[in-house]
Protein backbone atom coordinates (compact mmCIF):
# COMPACT_ATOMS: atom_id res chain seq x y z
CA UNK A 1 0.00 0.00 0.00
CA UNK A 2 1.07 3.59 -0.58
CA UNK A 3 -0.02 7.03 0.47
CA UNK A 4 1.20 8.24 3.88
CA UNK A 5 4.69 9.62 3.77
CA UNK A 6 7.07 10.93 6.41
CA UNK A 7 6.09 11.23 10.06
CA UNK A 8 2.53 10.40 11.03
CA UNK A 9 0.77 9.00 14.09
CA UNK A 10 -2.08 6.57 14.50
CA UNK A 11 -5.24 8.24 15.75
CA UNK A 12 -8.40 7.30 17.62
CA UNK A 13 -11.22 9.65 18.62
CA UNK A 14 -13.61 8.24 21.21
CA UNK A 15 -16.79 9.49 22.82
CA UNK A 16 -16.78 9.77 26.61
CA UNK A 17 -19.57 10.19 29.11
CA UNK A 18 -19.25 10.05 32.89
CA UNK A 19 -21.92 7.35 33.30
CA UNK A 20 -20.63 4.79 30.80
CA UNK A 21 -17.02 5.81 30.24
CA UNK A 22 -15.89 5.16 26.65
CA UNK A 23 -18.46 3.20 24.63
CA UNK A 24 -17.01 0.63 22.21
CA UNK A 25 -13.57 0.97 23.84
CA UNK A 26 -12.58 -2.61 22.96
CA UNK A 27 -13.27 -1.92 19.27
CA UNK A 28 -11.20 1.26 19.36
CA UNK A 29 -8.29 -0.56 20.96
CA UNK A 30 -8.57 -3.49 18.54
CA UNK A 31 -8.47 -1.15 15.54
CA UNK A 32 -5.42 0.70 16.82
CA UNK A 33 -3.65 -2.57 17.59
CA UNK A 34 -4.37 -3.97 14.13
CA UNK A 35 -3.08 -0.80 12.47
CA UNK A 36 0.00 -0.77 14.68
CA UNK A 37 0.82 -4.33 13.68
CA UNK A 38 0.25 -3.61 9.98
CA UNK A 39 2.32 -0.42 9.93
CA UNK A 40 5.14 -1.36 12.32
CA UNK A 41 4.15 0.76 15.34
CA UNK A 42 4.91 -0.30 18.90
CA UNK A 43 1.68 -0.57 20.86
CA UNK A 44 0.84 -1.68 24.41
CA UNK A 45 -2.91 -2.00 24.84
CA UNK A 46 -2.61 -2.28 28.63
CA UNK A 47 -0.72 1.01 28.81
CA UNK A 48 -3.42 2.64 26.71
CA UNK A 49 -6.17 1.40 29.03
CA UNK A 50 -4.27 2.68 32.08
CA UNK A 51 -3.62 6.08 30.53
CA UNK A 52 -7.24 6.42 29.40
CA UNK A 53 -8.43 5.65 32.92
CA UNK A 54 -6.09 8.26 34.38
CA UNK A 55 -7.04 10.88 31.78
CA UNK A 56 -10.80 10.50 32.28
CA UNK A 57 -10.89 9.77 36.02
CA UNK A 58 -11.89 13.31 37.03
CA UNK A 59 -13.94 14.07 33.90
CA UNK A 60 -17.50 14.97 34.89
CA UNK A 61 -18.86 16.17 31.53
CA UNK A 62 -19.34 14.38 28.19
CA UNK A 63 -16.40 14.83 25.86
CA UNK A 64 -14.19 13.38 23.17
CA UNK A 65 -10.97 11.53 23.91
CA UNK A 66 -8.29 11.89 21.26
CA UNK A 67 -5.47 9.35 21.32
CA UNK A 68 -2.28 9.61 19.28
CA UNK A 69 0.17 6.73 18.98
CA UNK A 70 3.70 7.48 17.75
CA UNK A 71 5.70 4.84 15.88
CA UNK A 72 7.96 4.18 18.87
CA UNK A 73 4.92 3.57 21.10
CA UNK A 74 4.50 6.90 22.88
CA UNK A 75 0.88 7.79 23.64
CA UNK A 76 -0.68 11.25 23.83
CA UNK A 77 -4.22 11.65 25.18
CA UNK A 78 -6.30 14.80 25.00
CA UNK A 79 -9.83 15.44 26.31
CA UNK A 80 -11.83 17.71 24.01
CA UNK A 81 -15.33 19.16 24.12
CA UNK A 82 -18.25 16.94 23.19
CA UNK A 83 -19.53 17.47 19.64
CA UNK A 84 -22.79 16.51 17.98
CA UNK A 85 -23.74 16.80 14.32
CA UNK A 86 -24.52 20.47 13.56
CA UNK A 87 -27.88 19.66 11.87
CA UNK A 88 -30.60 17.08 12.46
CA UNK A 89 -30.42 16.15 8.75
CA UNK A 90 -26.95 16.69 7.34
CA UNK A 91 -26.51 17.98 3.76
CA UNK A 92 -23.73 16.02 2.05
CA UNK A 93 -22.17 16.28 -1.40
CA UNK A 94 -20.57 13.47 -3.39
CA UNK A 95 -17.10 13.72 -4.96
CA UNK A 96 -14.63 11.30 -6.57
CA UNK A 97 -12.12 10.01 -4.03
CA UNK A 98 -8.69 11.62 -4.49
CA UNK A 99 -6.77 8.33 -4.09
CA UNK A 100 -7.14 4.63 -4.84
CA UNK A 101 -7.65 1.60 -2.62
CA UNK A 102 -3.89 1.05 -2.36
CA UNK A 103 -3.54 4.23 -0.26
CA UNK A 104 -2.66 3.22 3.30
CA UNK A 105 -4.48 6.27 4.68
CA UNK A 106 -7.82 4.81 3.62
CA UNK A 107 -7.37 1.63 5.66
CA UNK A 108 -5.88 3.02 8.88
CA UNK A 109 -6.80 6.09 10.89
CA UNK A 110 -3.74 8.34 10.85
CA UNK A 111 -2.91 12.01 11.31
CA UNK A 112 -2.17 12.26 7.57
CA UNK A 113 -5.61 13.44 6.46
CA UNK A 114 -4.70 14.93 3.07
CA UNK A 115 -7.05 12.81 0.88
CA UNK A 116 -10.00 13.69 3.10
CA UNK A 117 -9.11 17.39 3.19
CA UNK A 118 -8.98 17.38 -0.62
CA UNK A 119 -12.42 15.80 -0.83
CA UNK A 120 -13.91 18.22 1.71
CA UNK A 121 -12.54 21.16 -0.24
CA UNK A 122 -13.97 19.79 -3.49
CA UNK A 123 -17.41 19.09 -2.03
CA UNK A 124 -17.88 22.23 0.00
CA UNK A 125 -20.24 20.73 2.58
CA UNK A 126 -19.53 19.98 6.26
CA UNK A 127 -19.25 16.28 5.37
CA UNK A 128 -18.52 14.87 1.91
CA UNK A 129 -19.15 11.35 0.62
CA UNK A 130 -16.68 9.79 -1.81
CA UNK A 131 -16.92 7.41 -4.76
CA UNK A 132 -14.14 5.15 -6.04
CA UNK A 133 -12.88 4.81 -9.62
CA UNK A 134 -15.77 2.43 -10.44
CA UNK A 135 -18.42 4.82 -9.19
CA UNK A 136 -19.22 2.96 -5.98
CA UNK A 137 -19.71 4.83 -2.73
CA UNK A 138 -16.95 4.34 -0.18
CA UNK A 139 -17.26 6.55 2.92
CA UNK A 140 -17.44 10.07 4.22
CA UNK A 141 -14.37 12.07 5.15
CA UNK A 142 -14.99 11.35 8.84
CA UNK A 143 -18.04 9.10 8.82
CA UNK A 144 -19.39 5.81 7.52
CA UNK A 145 -22.30 5.67 5.04
CA UNK A 146 -25.44 3.64 5.85
CA UNK A 147 -28.58 3.09 3.76
CA UNK A 148 -31.75 1.61 5.23
CA UNK A 149 -33.00 -1.53 3.49
CA UNK A 150 -35.79 -3.37 5.25
CA UNK A 151 -34.85 -3.81 8.90
CA UNK A 152 -31.09 -3.41 8.37
CA UNK A 153 -28.58 -0.80 7.38
CA UNK A 154 -26.32 -1.45 4.39
CA UNK A 155 -22.79 -0.05 4.44
CA UNK A 156 -20.05 -0.25 1.77
CA UNK A 157 -17.63 -3.20 2.08
CA UNK A 158 -14.06 -2.75 3.33
CA UNK A 159 -12.85 -4.01 -0.05
CA UNK A 160 -13.79 -0.61 -1.50
CA UNK A 161 -10.92 0.90 0.48
CA UNK A 162 -12.57 2.39 3.54
CA UNK A 163 -11.68 2.86 7.17
CA UNK A 164 -13.01 0.05 9.38
CA UNK A 165 -15.18 2.38 11.44
CA UNK A 166 -15.82 1.55 15.09
CA UNK A 167 -19.52 2.50 14.95
CA UNK A 168 -19.75 0.53 11.70
CA UNK A 169 -18.28 -2.58 13.31
CA UNK A 170 -20.48 -2.20 16.37
CA UNK A 171 -23.64 -2.14 14.22
CA UNK A 172 -22.44 -5.13 12.18
CA UNK A 173 -21.67 -7.08 15.37
CA UNK A 174 -25.16 -6.29 16.66
CA UNK A 175 -26.78 -7.54 13.45
CA UNK A 176 -28.12 -4.08 12.66
CA UNK A 177 -25.89 -3.48 9.62
CA UNK A 178 -24.48 -5.57 6.78
CA UNK A 179 -21.98 -4.90 4.01
CA UNK A 180 -23.27 -4.23 0.52
CA UNK A 181 -22.36 -2.28 -2.60
CA UNK A 182 -23.85 1.21 -2.84
CA UNK A 183 -23.95 3.74 -5.66
CA UNK A 184 -25.01 7.40 -5.48
CA UNK A 185 -28.53 6.60 -6.75
CA UNK A 186 -29.04 4.46 -3.64
CA UNK A 187 -29.05 7.67 -1.61
CA UNK A 188 -31.99 9.27 -3.43
CA UNK A 189 -34.34 8.68 -0.49
CA UNK A 190 -31.76 9.72 2.07
CA UNK A 191 -29.18 7.88 4.11
CA UNK A 192 -27.39 7.94 7.44
CA UNK A 193 -23.82 8.86 8.25
CA UNK A 194 -22.05 8.24 11.51
CA UNK A 195 -18.95 7.69 13.57
CA UNK A 196 -18.15 6.60 17.11
CA UNK A 197 -17.59 10.14 18.41
CA UNK A 198 -20.76 11.80 17.09
CA UNK A 199 -23.16 8.87 16.60
CA UNK A 200 -25.58 8.32 13.72
CA UNK A 201 -27.45 11.10 11.88
CA UNK A 202 -29.74 11.33 8.84
CA UNK A 203 -28.29 12.86 5.67
CA UNK A 204 -29.46 14.09 2.27
CA UNK A 205 -27.36 14.56 -0.86
CA UNK A 206 -27.04 18.12 -2.19
CA UNK A 207 -25.17 19.44 -5.26
CA UNK A 208 -21.49 20.16 -4.93
CA UNK A 209 -20.59 23.78 -4.30
CA UNK A 210 -18.65 25.16 -7.24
Amino acid sequence: MSGAQGQFDLLETMAFNPMDGIPMLDLHIARMQKSAQALGFNFDRHSLRNELQAATFAQTEPGRVRVLLARAGALAIEIRAHRTWPQAVMPVSIVPRPSGTEDVRLHHKTTDRRPYKQALKAGGTFEVLMTDSEGYLTEGCFSTIFVERGDRLVTPPLSRGILPGVLRQSLINAGEAIEGELRPHDLEKGCFIGNAARGLVAANVVPRKR
